[in-house]
């Protein structure tokens, strides 16, 4: 129940400015800084976090560099049985990065 309250609100907050800028006639939001703002937000923070849990923590299942490799660019979530190899609950951040 966590996981889609979670989703909802995140697409409400996601969408919110689309509406507000329909509703008030103030013209389309340039999706590149949309995009740009997305990725300033969710990556170096996720960076940090996987680094210090694969040096620090030694946390992490990874193995080679296609493992590190979809992990830090978030798209684990795509190979099969592999979703939760790394930092378990950041399949939900590559799932919403597919909404986007």
């Amino acid at each position: 129940m966590g996981v889609t309250i979670f989703f909802v609100i995140s697409g409400f907050l996601l969408y919110r400015p689309f509406v507000r800028s329909h509703l008030h006639a103030r013209g389309k939001i340039a999706l590149e800084s949309f995009w740009w703002r997305r990725a300033l937000r969710i990556f170096p923070a996720y960076w940090v976090a996987l680094i210090a849990a694969i040096l620090l923590f030694r946390s992490t299942s990874l193995h080679g560099f296609w493992d590190y490799t979809r992990h830090f660019l978030l798209v684990q979530i795509y190979q099969p049985k592999y979703g939760l190899a790394g930092i378990v609950p950041t399949w939900t951040l590559a799932v919403e990065l597919s909404f986007y």
